[in-house]
């Protein structure tokens, strides 16, 4: 799951992986981010994995 930052403010924005990521996490970031840069240009983005757990096929 990626859960967007509380702190996220302005063109900062961050995200935060928590356990597995599934194609729908990524369908819902892509339209917010791109939203996002078309609203304040060019953004800065952080994404805090520390709660990510990497699965190896």
């Amino acid at each position: 799951m990626m859960e967007k930052l509380a702190e996220s403010s302005g063109n900062v924005v961050g995200y935060k992986a928590i356990g597995k990521i599934t194609a729908s996490d990524y369908m819902k970031l892509g339209p917010e981010v791109k939203a996002l840069v078309e609203k304040e240009g060019n953004i800065r983005m952080l994404f805090d994995l520390t709660d990510f757990k990497w699965e190896k096929n």
